[in-house]
Formats: C-alpha cells, sequence, structure tokens
C-alpha cells in the first residue's frame, strides 16, 4: 500500500545540518510516510549519515545522483513519490514533531489540493513566525489570487497532492533561483482547492556570516539572471492567468500582478542582491539598475512610495548606490578603533560586510595597514592615524569592538529609526552572546524590556548596557560643544553613561546584535553600580517577557492586534 504523504529532501554538501532535518522527520507523530533523500552529488560525509538513518528506518531511501542542482533532485524525488500528497524539505533546516500530521489534515479536511501551514524563521537565538503565512494559515479556503501567496515562494510550508503535479506535468524548472516561485503558482493556478493550516510546519534556521558563506564570496551575476529570467517567466503566467479573467476574479487578478511587481522590486532584487552590494559581482550593479528601473515605470507613485518606505536606508529617491560612488551619499561610518587583534579584526570587518544596509563606509585606525586584509580594501575602507570625529563625513556614526559582531538586519533597522526620528541622537540595540556554537542571553538584554522599549524612559537598569560597539550615534549630536566625545574608547565604561545622558536615546527591541565572549564580561562598568541580583531578577523578567512576545508573534499578526486593541475581534 503506498504511503499518505512522501517527502522528498534534496542533499548537497550539508554534513553539518542533515543530522537534524532526518531525525526531526524520524520522529513525527505522523507515521505514514516514505522518505526520498536525493543526494546530488555531495563531496562531504552526508551520504553516511543518510546511510545511517536509512538503515535504522525502511521509510527512507537514499538516491545518489551527479549534481545538477536542487531543482534536478526534487524532480528526481517526485519522479520516485508513491503518496497520496508530497512536501519538500530543505536539508538544513528541521520541521515540529506535529507538522506532517498537521498538513495532511488540513489538506484531507478540505479536499484540498494544496494546503499551506505557518513558516517559523529562527536567526541569531530568537525566532519569528512569518505574518504572510500566519495570515494564509487562518484560511480554510485560499483564493488563487490571494496576495499574500507572494510573500511565500518557498514549497518548504506546503504539502502538494501528487496527481496534481502529474496530471498537470509540473516540475521544478533548471534554475538557480525563482524555481520554487513558478513550481508554486503553477501549481495554484491548477488547483481546485488550496488550504490553511495553523500550525507552524517548517523551521528554517538563518545562519550567521561565519556558518554560511564568507564575507570574500561574491554572488555571481549568473544567480541574479536566473532570477530575473525566472520572475519574468512567472510574470507572464500570471498575466495570461488574468488575460482569461473577467469581473471580480479580473481585479483580483490584477492586484495580484501589481503586489508582485511590489514583491519583486522590494524582496527579490533590493533585499536579494542589491543589499548585498558588497558581494556583487562588478556587472551586476548595471543589471540591477535596469531590473529597478523597469520595475519603477509599473508601480503606480503609491506603490513606489510604499517601497521607498520600505528600504528608507537606501534613498531609493537618489542615484542608486555603486562601490565607486558609495562614499557620496553613505549614511554610516564604522569607526574601528586600536588596539583589535588581527583574528579579530577579520571576523569584524565580515560581519560589517555582510549586514544588508550597503551605504557605509569603514574607518581603520592607521595600526591595521600592515594587516593588509586585501578583501577588503573597498572604495568605501579608509585608514586614518587619529579616528576621531572629525573624519566623519556620514551622518551616522559607530565605534566598532570587536566583542560585538552585525546581525544581518541590525544596522539597517538602527539607521531606520534615527531617519524615521530626527530627534533622537542615538539608538542602542540589545546583546545575545553566541559561544561554541550556542546562543545566550546577557544581562545587557535586561535593559531592553518591550515596556522599556515602547515607553523609551531611563532606568537604573541602562548601566548595563554601557557599551559603544551596540550603538549608532548622529554624527552633529556627538559633535556638539556640550557632548565629549571626539576619542570614544569601547572599554571607556566610565563617560558612556554621562554622554548617553545629554542625548535622547532610542531602544530597539528587535536589532540583537552578537557577542562573542562571555555575557558576564560585557557590562563591567554597569554591573558594579547594579547588584547581582537584582540585574538576575530583571534578567528573568526579560526572559519571560521575551516568551510571552513570542507566543503572541507567532500566532497573531500587527494587523491582528491592532484589531484586537480596537476590540474588533
Amino acid at each position: 500500500m503506498n504511503p499518505k504523504v512522501s517527502i522528498i529532501i534534496p542533499v548537497y554538501n550539508v554534513e553539518p545540518y542533515i543530522k537534524k532535518m532526518l531525525l526531526s522527520v524520524k520522529h513525527q507523530s505522523f507515521r505514514d510516510y516514505e522518505a526520498i533523500i536525493v543526494n546530488d552529488g555531495s563531496t562531504d560525509c552526508s551520504q553516511e549519515i543518510i546511510d545511517e538513518i536509512c538503515r535504522s528506518d525502511p521509510r527512507f531511501r537514499a538516491v545518489v545522483q551527479e549534481n545538477g542542482g536542487v531543482a534536478s533532485a526534487r524532480n528526481r524525488g517526485i519522479d520516485l513519490a508513491t503518496g497520496e500528497y508530497i512536501v519538500f524539505y530543505d536539508p538544513d533546516d528541521f520541521i515540529p514533531p506535529k507538522a506532517l500530521a498537521a498538513m495532511y489534515r488540513a489538506a484531507k479536511l478540505a479536499d484540498a489540493d494544496i494546503a499551506i501551514g505557518v513558516m517559523q524563521e529562527i536567526r541569531v537565538g530568537e525566532s519569528r513566525c512569518n505574518s504572510h503565512t500566519i495570515k494564509l494559515g487562518k484560511k480554510k479556503n485560499i483564493d488563487q489570487y490571494d496576495p499574500e501567496l507572494l510573500w511565500s515562494f518557498s514549497v518548504c510550508n506546503k504539502m502538494f497532492r501528487r496527481s496534481l503535479l502529474a496530471q498537470n506535468q509540473i516540475s521544478f524548472p533548471a534554475l538557480k533561483h525563482a524555481e520554487d516561485a513558478l513550481f508554486l503558482f503553477q501549481c495554484i493556478f491548477r488547483a481546485r482547492r488550496i488550504a490553511g493550516c495553523r500550525k507552524v510546519v517548517y523551521a528554517y534556521q538563518v545562519r550567521p556570516f561565519w556558518e554560511s558563506r564568507s564575507a570574500t564570496q561574491m554572488v555571481k551575476a549568473s544567480y541574479l539572471s536566473d532570477l530575473i529570467k525566472g520572475l519574468d517567466l512567472l510574470e507572464t503566467i500570471i498575466e495570461k492567468q488574468l488575460a482569461g479573467e473577467t469581473g471580480d476574479a479580473k481585479k483580483r487578478a490584477e492586484q495580484l500582478l501589481q503586489e508582485f511587481h511590489v514583491r519583486y522590486l522590494h524582496i527579490s532584487i533590493l533585499s536579494g542582491y542589491y543589499r548585498q552590494l558588497w558581494h556583487t559581482e562588478d556587472e551586476m550593479p548595471d543589471i540591477l539598475q535596469k531590473k529597478i528601473a523597469s520595475l519603477r515605470e509599473k508601480l503606480p507613485d503609491s506603490q513606489w512610495d510604499r517601497v521607498a518606505m520600505l528600504n528608507r536606508d537606501l534613498q531609493l529617491e537618489k542615484s542608486l548606490y555603486t562601490k565607486a560612488a558609495v562614499t557620496e551619499k553613505a549614511l554610516l561610518t564604522f569607526v574601528v578603533l586600536p588596539g583589535i587583534k588581527k583574528e579579530d579584526l577579520q571576523m569584524l570587518l565580515d560581519s560589517i560586510y555582510d549586514q544588508c544596509m550597503p551605504g557605509f563606509c569603514v574607518l581603520l585606525h592607521e595600526q591595521y595597514r600592515e594587516a593588509a586584509l586585501g578583501q577588503f580594501l573597498n572604495e568605501n575602507l579608509f585608514f586614518s592615524p587619529a579616528c576621531n570625529l572629525t573624519e566623519v563625513k556620514t551622518d551616522f556614526v559607530l565605534f566598532a569592538d570587536a566583542k560585538i559582531l552585525f546581525s544581518k538586519n541590525s544596522i539597517r533597522m538602527m539607521v531606520d529609526r534615527l531617519m524615521k526620528e530626527e530627534q533622537a541622537d542615538f539608538v542602542t540595540a540589545p546583546l545575545k552572546s553566541y559561544i561554541d556554537g550556542t546562543y545566550c542571553g546577557t544581562l545587557q538584554e535586561s535593559a531592553f524590556t518591550a515596556m522599556q522599549c515602547l515607553k523609551n524612559k531611563r532606568s537604573r537598569y541602562d548601566r548595563l548596557d554601557a557599551i559603544w560597539g551596540n550603538k549608532i550615534f548622529r554624527t552633529k549630536s556627538l559633535q556638539s560643544p556640550d557632548v565629549a566625545a571626539d576619542k570614544p574608547d569601547g572599554g571607556f565604561y566610565s563617560s558612556l553613561p554621562a554622554i548617553c545622558a545629554k542625548l535622547q536615546g532610542r531602544k530597539i527591541y528587535n536589532a540583537h546584535m552578537i557577542a562573542t565572549c562571555d555575557p558576564g564580561k560585557l557590562n563591567v562598568g554597569g554591573q558594579r553600580r547594579i547588584s547581582f541580583l537584582a540585574a538576575k531578577r530583571k534578567s528573568i523578567q526579560k526572559k519571560l517577557e521575551d516568551a510571552l512576545i513570542a507566543y503572541v508573534k507567532n500566532r497573531y499578526t500587527k494587523e491582528d492586534i491592532r484589531k484586537l486593541i480596537k476590540k474588533e475581534i
């Protein structure tokens, strides 16, 4: 008898992660499945781990093929699948214990060709659920023109009826990017019924730069070309679908097409590639500029303004960033002071160039010139014998500390807050500690409870945040006569509280940075002014509060919260 669900997992050189995914499948409460693992030419020890799982459980079977890409591996899995439904999982993530049971139940109850569950994203020691998948998961019957579908291209939180693929000859196109989107919408436009599933069914792990790619690894123009090719083809598919509709269905299709253009520009082009300026090959800026201009022509002014607001730091109303001319409209200068070891400097610069705000400069102390660091000798990097404020030409400045690394979105979120709130002199972010491969909280985080961030009131626990490296200052505020900060030093804790007391600060709740040392060593100055018991009590309060907020965020969107406040639901 055929299984109810076929699980397809493509594998390529994921030795550190594949076991976690396979075990999360093995331990599912739902038992009637087959797991088809397609080894796409791995050169590491992934196959040994796969063989170990296959020997222990007959529901798992492995197939080895020459490297052909993820689309080729998934298509091989489709050919071998025998289940009533199919799911696709990536090998470096994992699924919750009841994921398959929840998805299959939702699909069967609605007699649906596609079921869509909630996707959880895990990054920098915290997790949140994709709000668009929360909205879709609450719907018993999802319209094929629902714009929320555009904001969840991944196939990993979806279950597909196998006969839908077979009868319509749907497979993954041979592309490096956008293959998920093309596959998904071919299925959506042919499905009789699409159902939502309220449960979290997939955990997507966003890994820090030191676990994924190095800061010297370039994003190839061929990847961007495949993305544009795939999404342009999807645009054609949507337009063809629109041409066959009339009345209300036509209006919904038109809205879907307009939302597609917003998503194409905001997520795929700007976030996916333009924000990775310092990792792109030299010919890519020209390709990006042409595509941005093309999409701009297709968007009404209101939607263009929406994209510009979502990307405030990119200053889209001005000319686009290029590596050669980035200093002309850079917003932020990272000032790297002397006294940092070469290996620590390397990691710090990696995190600077990996964060997703391209409009910045780096001011290094002259002592680092001999270190060469050739891969970082970019147009936006400068050396100085003094590294003081008089050399900072940007609106904002951050004094970098080797013990603090920048997560992907922290700098962008902080700069956006300063651009939005012109009365703020500086913003400060909480720290997560990363030691021996594990994230943990810090006492410094206790100064960032939700109420403290919302009310933005000073408290004695602000002393726990006596650190330079997690703050972005408005340059002119530090240059004011009453603020003596010409030569701030990351270890000079005694002056920072006095400086901050003279300025208007904002706390950012979500923009976590990463501390690479023992959390007890981060706040030497501040902790001496607060008893250990008081700090510990505040830390416990913070953990409980974060757990409650995570529970709410994983089940409700911002729109839900607004309705609850207004007592509409």
